[in-house]
């Protein structure tokens, strides 16, 4: 039980710094498209479109932490 609870620990911390890496990066890339707010008479949100980069980085983040865990445990 003592493996899992570490497994866990360390796959929220990484992904929460991915999501914070993630984030900050999207913010500091981001221009605004003035002209499509001006011509667009539609008040609808558009938002992006979906990737699978998402999934690839969970899923690096979640092998990551299995093998970080179980070097920490031979210790």
């Amino acid at each position: 039980m003592k493996k899992y609870f570490i497994f866990i620990f360390i796959f929220a911390l990484l992904l929460f710094l991915f999501q914070l890496f993630s984030g900050l990066l999207l913010t500091m890339f981001y221009t605004p498209n003035f002209y499509l707010q001006k011509t667009s008479s539609d008040p609808a949100t558009i938002f992006g479109k979906s990737t699978t980069m998402y999934l690839l980085g969970t899923l690096l983040i979640a092998s990551f932490a299995y093998f970080s865990s179980q070097k920490l445990l031979k210790n």
